[in-house]
């Protein structure tokens, strides 16, 4: 794509689908100049850039950005509706969703995050009410968005309630693999999901359902890594992981392979990451 981009500057589409790929490979600052330049340069298909430039922003997981790509979710719906496009319109409103869950886990402001995790749920549930006349994409981004979202709800949750909510995030984190088997974002909110269970096993002084839940936890984060290497976060979760069932070998060739790849983990969480790995001490490890 950036070969056919520098023979043909006006090649609009290869500009879009190399954006595409950048956000993949986690490189969502030049994904984001590549799309800003197709608006700039007016392009025919603005709902869909500006659906892609909303989540290359979400993708790098700051407020500011949360806030962008909630403007440009709207300005998305709008050029579809100009162009008659109820499909795109629907999936403005699924990634929303996908927005509202990141943002009720990530938010700096932590007293916003269950209102952002309330909204998802409400908005998610709201378009599966219509789920038959959805795309498929569309509805992966549902599935996905509302598994994080009850994934978040049950981190927050009294034990009481707890359990529900996470067995409701595991089955929408399958209809969203049923649709789409090879979506590593959906793989990577299992392992999630998974090593958020084991803690709360471990907890409760279940350790050898811990065990099995970190296992788990470690399978999905593995299958993610044979699709794509490229993302420094499944490497240090994996790293954890290692960490955790007491593999600090595989913890420090995790962290070693992490560090080569672009992403968005905090400095200060690989600085810790590798105090404990050489410290060989996994209590200061947290999820």
């Amino acid at each position: 794509f950036s070969g056919a981009a520098a023979s043909d500057p006006g090649f609009q589409l290869a500009i879009f689908y190399r954006s595409l790929v950048e956000v993949e490979l986690r490189e969502a600052d030049a994904a984001i100049l590549g799309f800003e330049a197709l608006l700039k340069a007016r392009t025919e298909f603005r709902a869909e850039v500006l659906l892609q430039l909303a989540y290359a922003h979400i993708k790098r997981y700051q407020d500011e950005d949360y806030f962008q790509a909630e403007g440009l979710l709207a300005d998305a719906r709008q050029a579809a509706q100009e162009r008659g496009r109820s499909d795109l319109l629907v999936l403005a409103d699924a990634l929303k969703v996908f927005l509202y869950s990141v943002m009720g886990g990530r938010l700096s402001v932590k007293d916003r995050r269950a209102y952002c995790l309330d909204e998802a749920v409400k908005l998610g549930q709201g378009l599966l009410e219509n789920e038959s006349r959805m795309a498929s994409e569309a509805r992966f981004e549902v599935f996905n968005g509302l598994g994080i979202a009850y994934t978040r709800k049950g981190q927050m949750a009294a034990d009481s309630s707890r359990q529900d909510l996470w067995t409701t995030a595991e089955t929408r984190f399958r209809e969203a693999l049923e649709l789409r088997p090879t979506s590593v974002r959906a793989m990577q909110n299992m392992g999630l999901l998974k090593g958020m269970q084991a803690f709360q096993a471990r907890s409760n002084a279940g350790v050898p359902e811990a065990q099995t839940l970190f296992k788990q936890a470690k399978d999905w984060y593995a299958s993610s890594l044979e699709l794509n290497p490229n993302d420094q976060y499944p490497h240090y979760r994996m790293a954890q992981l290692c960490a955790l069932t007491d593999d600090w070998e595989g913890a420090e060739r995790y962290f070693g392979s992490g560090r080569q790849q672009s992403g968005a983990v905090k400095e200060k969480e690989w600085s810790a990451l590798q105090a404990a790995i050489h410290n060989r001490d996994a209590s200061t490890i947290t999820w």
